[in-house]
């Protein structure tokens, strides 16, 4: 069994979550805060983008692996992965620069190719 598009974003997925997860390391180590985020806006924000990645990528790349093993096209798993890529990463830069439409651009597209994978998941499985 070979999911190469699942493996893709895996990797996308894991290298994303170890570039916010070194950021939120740096904050710590620059404002001495060993637990929480000792008050410091730029640390919290940085610990909510990270959060908030992992929270999203773990359920969409699970529903993602079984849309895989469905075979749909290639463009309907390039489109889905992809943009969810470009969401989170659009996201984390919102949050992390407090630049608001970044924010809810990736927050919504978030939700929204979420629920087309799921929609998508569930019509293959029908079909």
């Amino acid at each position: 069994m070979s999911v190469p598009y699942t493996s893709f974003l895996a990797v996308f997925f894991v290298l994303w979550l170890t570039g916010l997860a070194s950021l939120v390391a740096w904050w710590r180590m620059r404002t001495d805060v060993r637990f929480g985020d000792g008050g410091d806006e730029r640390l919290e924000a940085a610990i909510r983008a990270h959060a908030n990645a992992l929270e999203s990528m773990l359920p969409f790349l699970l529903v993602f692996f079984l849309y895989e093993l469905q075979h749909p096209p290639a463009w309907a798993l390039w489109g889905l992965g992809g943009g969810f890529c470009l969401a989170r990463v659009s996201h984390a830069i919102g949050m992390l620069f407090a630049f608001l439409p970044c924010r809810r651009w990736g927050a919504i597209s978030t939700f929204t190719l979420t629920v087309a994978l799921c929609g998508a998941l569930g019509w293959s499985l029908l079909a």
